[in-house]
């Protein structure tokens, strides 16, 4: 009879292949970093050319579109198979089409081989996605409409005749307004207030005395896509962005709040919770080797720090920064810490009274919850690049398919690209006896050892799971035998 085997040895740990958490330390790596528009738009590069992190990679127009699905086999009236279609496709994902420009073209079946069938586009777009099996071509369109015109019934809301809108409206035509400014004010009793007040932020366009209505024309900014990343570029996605690579370190960290940003880097090493950033510190990033609190955060956000670096922090502390409950958010990462300038005073109960806040910045953590110190490999390298440009990305997901935040740390040559394979060196997902790794698992969760001997097999467990087995030598002596999918190093 066949031995059944534990949910462990089912996902492929019988075959051998290493299942650890991973290095949370890369040395000398390619760094990779794709940079891709929501929406189609102008690539800014081309391939090999050097950018620094602010460059502009990509740029958009950010008008509302639309998709526009075209289905083949109706338009052409006919039924083609999935091996068939692939050689009637005359368009690719990422290519600009017209209005009337072919999409597929296959002959007609029948004797006369020579007659054509044709799918035009009914739109002018960019292709989205061709899908072969579904025989659809999608195609993503923009509007021409650079601006918004929002019409606000004023007059409706404050009970007042739409003739009597100029007499009440505290704005005037080509006054720029911006959200909670007072448009119109009438006094006595209303229903629903003698107040209006702007939900948006433009230029007031009119005051009609016959619609009773303020109109506000509301700008569309358009998207703009920074490389995010001191490098070069190895790939032009045509219409969407690029690939930007470079050579350097990788260091993981296990929660992150915020998107993207970037800076130079300024280490702190000191015993004590640090109170304020150093004088200069706006648009920089910050690495603490230690514990940081509330306090100091806010007081980072409120100098202008691009991001901070840090060992460990309190998990209530953090809440009062952010204003709100950590603990059931399944994704972290952009938006988290994007606090506007009226939200932001109220986001943490250690915002005094007239604290001016600025724009969003990025927090990683490196080891965890508590008074914990960084890992002393993770912050020599850190301070090692000291002075030099390092890239943040703050997105955190810990279920369906873990993604951690991350610091890249490119130190390869400002004179060529990087090369197209992996640095010469240790493999990066290897263990070996002697490396010194951390648990990442109860009964030992957070604790430090060293590898003494590596897995023979598959062992069985107490759990009757079957897997990879390490002994490692932890550094109060001990030593114990742990999964190796509950280590990283």
């Amino acid at each position: 009879m066949a031995r059944l085997l534990g949910r462990a040895a089912i996902s492929g740990m019988q075959l051998g292949a290493p299942a650890h958490a991973g290095p949370r330390l890369m040395l000398n790596v390619n760094l990779r970093l794709e940079r891709r528009l929501p929406l189609p738009g102008a690539v800014e590069v081309v391939e090999g050319q050097r950018v620094a992190p602010d460059a502009i990679i990509a740029t958009a127009p950010n008008t509302p579109s639309r998709l526009q699905v075209v289905d083949l086999a109706k338009a052409m009236e006919v039924q083609i198979r999935p091996e068939e279609l692939r050689h009637t496709i005359l368009v690719s994902p990422g290519q600009p089409v017209y209005i009337g420009q072919v999409l597929a073209r296959a002959p007609r079946p029948g004797w006369f081989e020579r007659e054509q069938l044709e799918a035009v586009s009914p739109v002018n777009g960019i292709v989205e996605f061709v899908s072969l099996g579904r025989a659809q071509v999608v195609i993503r369109t923009n509007s021409e409409v650079a601006e918004d015109r929002i019409a606000l019934p004023v007059a409706n809301f404050l009970s007042l005749d739409a003739a009597e809108l100029p007499g009440a409206a505290v704005c005037r035509p080509g006054q720029a307004v911006e959200p909670g400014d007072l448009l119109a004010k009438v006094s006595g009793f209303r229903p629903l207030g003698g107040e209006y007040r702007s939900p948006i932020s433009g230029t007031v366009e009119s005051i009609s005395q016959l619609s009773g209505v303020i109109t506000i024309v509301r700008e569309r900014k358009p998207l703009v896509l920074h490389a995010a990343l001191d490098g070069w570029v190895e790939r032009v996605y045509p219409g969407y962005g690029a690939l930007v690579a470079a050579t350097g370190h990788r260091v993981l960290g296990v929660l992150g709040l915020g998107g993207r940003s970037w800076g130079r880097l300024t280490c702190l090493a000191q015993s004590e919770v640090p109170a304020q950033p150093p004088d200069g510190a706006a648009g920089q990033i910050l690495a603490v080797s230690g514990y940081v609190d509330e306090a100091f955060l806010l007081a980072c956000r409120n100098a202008g720090v691009r991001g901070v670096i840090a060992a460990s922090t309190g998990a209530r502390g953090l809440q009062s920064f952010l204003g709100r409950p950590l603990a059931a958010e399944i994704v972290t990462g952009p938006g988290t810490l994007a606090l506007s300038a009226e939200e932001a005073p109220d986001a943490g109960r250690g915002a005094a009274a007239g604290d001016r806040v600025t724009g969003p910045m990025t927090v990683i953590i490196t080891e965890g919850f508590g008074h914990l110190p960084m890992d002393g490999p993770t912050w020599q390298t850190l301070a090692g690049h000291a002075g030099r440009m390092v890239s943040l990305d703050g997105l955190t997901q810990i279920r369906a398919g873990v993604v951690r935040p991350s610091v890249l740390l490119p130190v390869g040559p400002a004179t060529q690209p990087p090369a197209p394979a992996q640095l010469a060196g240790a493999d990066p997902e290897s263990l070996a006896v002697g490396q010194r790794v951390r648990v990442v698992r109860h009964p030992h969760f957070g604790l430090y050892g060293t590898v003494v001997e590596l897995p023979r097999g598959l062992t069985r467990l107490e759990t009757e799971v079957e897997a990879r087995v390490l002994t490692i030598q932890m550094d109060d002596g001990r030593r114990v035998k742990v999964a190796e999918a509950n280590v990283e190093y």
